[in-house]
């Protein structure tokens, strides 16, 4: 796709003002200490972020430009699949959500389906995803070990800090919660992401769900994982469309990773 129907499809991209008919809406809130959360430097994002319902750990060494694209990318896919009103189920969500990162030339590399965990009863839920996610993210990796270390102080930290409200509230789709991880790393010149995916169907709708044992309460749980690749370059390209585009929007969708 060349420059200019790059940017064309940017600018076509459909989003609304509509709240997501499946989950509220997310506002920060003004307190006499400033707004909840400090909205994190587009431009100059730190290693952690948490852009809606993803979380994300960036390789030390990647660029402040491509850490803008790729998360710019993130937030348009997720608002494009939630203002779409032909989706209606949680798996037509994530096809139309990884409809937009192939109109922004992001190539599959690997992509595997939605399968289901099987663990033993006694087990607390983010204890049985943490193979997974270190599988599909990169053993060893710095990014890895961040988004480890956040899933595990999940568990001691108020649920109304800012970035894991926002992230449970974007995980919301539908009748399930799926929380979505992600690493990324500049290899040579291309930009690769790797993803992961844990979607719970439970009777609670709040973030702790992560930290039951599978004998407390009612949860299924099924994971997926793909790897995309884009040229770096492209998305140094795109970048000031991505964000023209998504003027205004960032703010309510993007957090820092505090803990």
């Amino acid at each position: 796709m060349s420059n200019y129907n790059m940017a064309k499809f940017i600018e076509s991209l459909p989003l609304t003002e509509e709240v997501a008919k499946f989950r509220p809406p997310y506002e920060r809130r003004t307190t006499s200490e400033g707004t909840e959360g400090q909205l994190p430097d587009i431009d100059n994002l730190p290693d952690g972020v948490v852009a809606a319902s993803t979380i994300v750990a960036f390789s030390p060494t990647l660029s402040p430009t491509l850490r803008s694209s790729v998360v710019l990318s993130l937030i348009a896919a997720e608002k494009v699949a939630d203002s779409d009103s032909l989706v209606v189920t949680p798996d037509l969500w994530v096809q139309r959500y990884n409809m937009v990162f192939k109109g922004l030339n992001w190539i599959s590399l690997q992509r595997g389906d939605l399968k289901q965990i099987q663990v033993s009863t006694n087990v607390a839920v983010h204890n049985a995803i943490v193979p997974f996610l270190t599988l599909a993210l990169g053993p060893g990796a710095a990014a890895t070990s961040l988004i480890l270390s956040a899933v595990n102080q999940m568990k001691t930290m108020d649920e109304a800090t800012p970035w894991i409200t926002l992230f449970d509230r974007e995980s919301r789709k539908f009748d399930v919660s799926e929380y979505r991880f992600a690493t990324v790393d500049d290899q040579g010149g291309t930009v690769l992401l790797r993803m992961a995916a844990a979607r719970f169907i439970a009777m609670q709708d709040r973030v702790q769900v992560l930290f039951f044992k599978f004998n407390d309460t009612n949860i299924s749980l099924s994971v997926s994982s793909a790897t995309l690749a884009a040229s770096a370059d492209l998305l140094q390209e795109i970048n000031g469309d991505l964000k023209k585009k998504l003027a205004g929007r960032t703010a309510a969708f993007l957090s820092d990773l505090n803990y």
